[in-house]
């Protein structure tokens, strides 16, 4: 273990580093005023700590170290020494390279491997008119590293004069070259122009990559100008870069200019992933919230290259939310995107490729897309959009299918409204190319399920001063033992079943379909599947007017007394049958439980043996049954106890049956 201690600009600093278990332990009494001498003096494995302070040097990372900060507990920040923007001292330029050469604050050498945690590494927006050099808060080159709850802000080397230029280019963090893996975790990242993120092989247009990079970008918060006019990206993959992208939260990135301009302001990109031979080698896009305040002129997420999947995203009010742009097997499934102004574009626009090209967007219910909220393409908008800018007239896609989206949520559910919302332009100008060739087929499309939120109550359980259902069954483990610990609600006095009937009468209705829920203890149900849902849902699709059956096991069922609109849209129908006697069909359907302060009914208990009528068989079930504990159908008032309680309301309502049909 060696012990430096060291000062900052704001004072004391203390960096430790420790060389292996078996070193001796040393007080080095050297005082070391900057984090790059206390660099220089570790070795490979070391653990170097840097406390609060504000350095105001360039980091140059060149062993294999741990390299932890403050941040955010207290700031310990990097910033640029005055002769940055100046000194070629600070400057790489290792690879032939577009922005080169580039201008690092802090830089991991090719070959190490480092830990980066806790550090504010801030570009304090430097205004370079006039150069080309890439600016970069941190670099790392050739090697592996892994950039954890770090803040990396300010670098912003653009004319903040005039139009932006794409040769003024700044990063935040950049992962560049090389065959090795980095993770990018839990970041801040703000205020950066052109890339907050940049994963990329080379920025050199005019050579083929000869190794690509791969990177984990997750659980970061990348956060933009707002309405700008600098060139905004978000988190870029380029030249053959893979990785996984997911769980990131990405916001304020436009451009005021409203003509099209593809990649001025874009949240996520993969860009010519093409170089990527292999599947394995692929971009995964997963868990992101992506947000824009605006459609003016920008994008959620641009894929570009070799079976790379866009899964289970969260986006929202982009012009374009998603595009799928010259890829080979690409996959968008299971994404909510609301809003904008195109939810999923599909464009080709190279003319050179041949291979036979699959896009699938949902294609089955458990990949459904939820895509509402743009305008129909009578508008200028869609929710799918397939335009196809050939520059070679080759039959860019050769795939007789080459997008499959059923299954996919508009958020209407005939087929003129969604037709209304898919926009396919065939492509004819190459007379060899029939007109269906470009083809979106979206049908089936997604139609949901109907829903019905029931309030009830069960006299057996039902407490007048408390005005809701003991939960004993619940509290004393019979319904773990009966279902399993965990697998139902906090509140959940018992199952119920739920029935959907159709007709054009009460009296005629039969069973369409029926559905287990979980009843809580103020009468309302829960989704017994998934019980984050308040309720039940029947697998049809058909819209109509239904009667609901509530159904328990030792309780008399009661129907709703007229017919109920169901319709699948996304708020459930609601039915209380506990505020009236009218509310369930027949005569004296339920018992009056409390009257006072408003009148409560509730199904009759005692229905033992489910033959629609409490009688003396009941009865007898429930007197054979008497001191038997746990799930007991004899248990009409749910207490976990077969006893006297229970024959004494068994007894009240002998006589009582069933009016449901």
């Amino acid at each position: 273990m060696l012990i430096v201690r060291c000062c900052s600009l704001m004072g004391p600093l203390l960096i430790s580093f420790g060389l292996n278990d078996n070193a001796a332990v040393k007080q080095v009494p050297n005082d070391y005023p900057t984090i790059s001498l206390a660099v220089s003096a570790a070795v490979d494995g070391d653990t170097i700590r840097v406390y609060a302070g504000t350095y105001a040097e360039h980091v140059n990372v060149t062993k294999s170290l741990f390299f932890i900060g403050s941040w955010p507990d207290t700031a310990t920040t990097i910033q640029p020494p005055v002769d940055f923007m100046s000194s070629s001292l600070y400057r790489y330029q290792s690879q032939p390279a577009l922005f080169n050469p580039r201008a690092a604050l802090v830089r991991i050498a090719p070959g190490t491997n480092v830990l980066m945690q806790g550090f504010v590494v801030d570009g304090m927006n430097p205004n370079r008119d006039t150069s080309n050099v890439a600016f970069t808060g941190i670099l790392i080159e050739s090697a592996s590293a892994t950039i954890k709850r770090n803040k990396v802000m300010g670098f912003l080397p653009s004319d903040t004069s005039g139009a932006p230029n794409a040769t003024f280019s700044g990063r935040g963090i950049e992962v560049l070259g090389g065959d090795a893996e980095s993770t990018i975790d839990s970041n801040i990242v703000v205020t950066c122009q052109r890339y907050h993120i940049l994963v990329s092989s080379t920025d050199d247009k005019t050579a083929t990559p000869g190794a690509f990079p791969k990177a984990t970008v997750y659980r970061n918060t990348v956060m933009g100008l707002g309405q700008s006019k600098l060139g905004q990206k978000g988190i870029w993959y380029n030249w053959g870069a893979y990785g996984k992208i997911s769980d990131n939260t990405i916001t304020q990135l436009d451009y005021t200019v409203s003509a099209v301009e593809p990649d001025r302001a874009s949240a996520v990109v993969v860009r010519h992933g093409e170089f990527r031979t292999s599947g394995k080698s692929r971009i995964v896009i997963s868990g992101n919230t992506i947000t824009a305040s605006t459609a003016n002129n920008n994008k959620a997420i641009f894929i570009e290259g070799n079976c790379d999947s866009v899964v289970g995203n969260t986006i929202s009010g982009f012009r374009w939310n998603v595009q799928v742009d010259d890829q080979d097997s690409a996959y968008v499934l299971g994404n909510t995107i609301t809003g904008g102004n195109v939810g999923v574009l599909v464009s080709a626009t190279t003319g050179s490729k041949t291979v036979s090209r699959l896009v699938t967007i949902g294609g089955s219910t458990v990949n459904k897309n939820t895509i509402t909220g743009q305008p129909p393409t009578s508008q200028g908008g869609a929710a799918i959009q397939l335009v196809f800018r050939e520059t070679g007239g080759d039959g860019e896609f050769l795939s007789p299918l080459p997008v499959v989206a059923t299954h996919n949520d508009f958020g209407v559910y005939t087929p003129s409204e969604v037709a209304a919302r898919v926009f396919d332009r065939a492509d004819t100008s190459n007379g060899t190319w029939p007109a269906s060739i470009d083809t979106v087929v979206f049908d089936p499309f997604y139609t949901p399920k109907l829903r019905a939120s029931v309030k009830v109550f069960l006299q057996g359980p039902y407490s007048s001063p408390t005005d809701s259902m003991s939960r004993t069954l619940n509290t004393g483990g019979t319904l773990a033992a009966r279902y399993g610990a965990g697998t139902y609600p906090a509140l959940a006095v018992d199952s119920v079943n739920i029935e959907l009937r159709t007709a054009s009468s009460a009296a005629a209705s039969t069973t369409r379909k029926f559905v287990p829920a979980w009843l809580l203890n103020d009468g309302t149900v829960q989704n017994f599947a998934d019980p984050t849902k308040s309720y039940v849902e029947f697998d049809t699709t058909l819209t109509g007017n239904y009667y609901l059956v509530v159904r328990h096991r030792n309780h008399i069922p009661i129907m709703c007394n007229t017919a109920q609109w169901m319709d699948g849209s996304t708020s459930p129908t609601v039915y209380d049958f506990s505020t009236a006697q009218a509310k369930a069909f027949g005569t004296n359907p339920m018992i009056l439980v409390d009257s006072s302060p408003g009148t409560v009914y509730a199904m009759y208990s005692g229905e033992v043996n489910q033959n629609g009528l409490v009688n003396a068989a009941d009865r007898t079930i429930v007197k054979n049954n008497t001191g038997a504990s746990g799930f007991n159908v004899a248990d009409v008032n749910l207490s976990g106890l077969v006893n006297a309680a229970d024959r004494t309301i068994v007894k009240s309502n002998t006589g009582v049956q069933s009016q449901v049909p």
